[in-house]
Parts: C-alpha cells; sequence; structure tokens
C-alpha cells in the first residue's frame, strides 16, 4: 500500500490501498462468529446490536443488551514470527 501525499499536508491511500483495506474489512465482517446458540457473520450481529442501541436511545425499549459476541479468530503465526517479522523489516 501506498500513501500519496495531498497539498494540504494529508496522507491519502491509493486507490489499491483503499480496495485492500476494504476487501479485509469485508472478510473479517464475513467471518463467523457464534452468537447466542447459532452461528452468524459479524454483518448481522453489528446489525442487531445497532438496532438495538437505537430503540434503547429512542425509548423503544427499556433495556440495552450488551452482550458480546465471542470472536473465533485464530492466529495464523506465533509471537516469535511476529517478533521476527517487525525487527527484520
Amino acid at each position: 500500500m501506498r500513501l500519496k501525499r495531498r497539498k494540504s499536508g494529508y496522507m491519502r491511500l491509493r486507490g489499491s490501498g483503499a480496495k485492500k483495506i476494504v476487501s479485509e474489512v469485508s472478510n473479517m465482517l464475513n467471518q463467523a462468529v457464534g452468537y447466542g446458540d447459532k452461528q452468524t457473520s459479524w454483518g448481522p450481529t453489528l446489525l442487531l446490536k445497532v438496532r438495538g442501541l437505537a430503540h434503547y436511545l429512542i425509548g423503544k425499549n427499556k433495556e440495552l443488551d450488551i452482550v458480546s459476541p465471542e470472536f473465533g479468530g485464530q492466529r495464523v503465526d506465533s509471537h516469535e514470527i511476529l517478533r521476527y517479522r517487525i525487527l527484520n523489516r
């Protein structure tokens, strides 16, 4: 990913970098997560949580259900490999 410096001094991702970030976030949101007694992806889970918060804020619901879903991510590398990659850049 490459950054492009704007005239205003801000840094901006080039098109390919922005596409890569959007792709990675989309992949993360499509991963399965256990919520309640079923498996679903992050997208519908976040939608339900935001809807519940909105209903609480406007007074439709008297209680706010804040239960964190369990994220089932797995590490691909160990801490030693990650440390090696960071130090040898």
